[in-house]
């Protein structure tokens, strides 16, 4: 007992950041780009998000956000970004958009600043990424009102020329 007790005692404690975000599945599109494949489904969409928030280029961005000014090696940056991931779980909560962002380790404060930071990444990363959907959309709509005028144009030309050429007066 006394044994157990001592080991017990001795283990370096493990605490665990919790943090709650929520997942906005959006299937409709922009535009229809028949060009562009879309996600094939609700659950492969939550599980890309999953892996997006697990991946090594959030871990990255979160050791620049958190060690400002340190200079890693770059075996370094890579070793730390992979011991981040290792940290991180993510569960999905049954029948909601919600997701529990879990980050352990032995210090409190540390595993806090973790997980807030990669839910915050996260969060930029969804919005921008909604951004350049719009933009990409705004881009395409626009190219086709051009594109439209132009042939607009063009009708109207081609109508005033067979006008003229067939001597046809235009009603006023």
């Amino acid at each position: 007992f006394l044994t157990v007790t001592i080991a017990t005692f001795k283990q370096v404690k493990i605490y665990m950041a919790v943090t709650q975000i929520m997942i906005e599945y959006s299937s409709t599109q922009i535009v229809a780009f028949p060009d562009i494949s879309q996600v094939s489904g609700y659950r492969e969409y939550f599980e890309t998000q999953f892996k997006i928030i697990t991946s090594r280029s959030v871990a990255l961005e979160v050791i620049n956000r958190l060690y400002p000014g340190k200079n890693f090696t770059e075996d370094e940056r890579l070793s730390l970004a992979d011991s981040i991931r290792e940290r991180i779980t993510v569960d999905p909560i049954k029948k909601t958009n919600l997701a529990n962002l879990r980050v352990k380790g032995p210090d409190p404060v540390e595993s806090t600043n973790l997980v807030n930071t990669i839910a915050e990444i996260y969060i930029e990363k969804s919005l921008e990424s909604k951004v350049n959907d719009y933009k990409t959309a705004s881009g395409w709509l626009d190219d086709q009102i051009t594109s439209v005028i132009l042939k607009m144009k063009k009708a109207e030309f081609d109508l005033q020329k067979y006008r003229e050429d067939k001597k046809i007066i235009s009603p006023k």
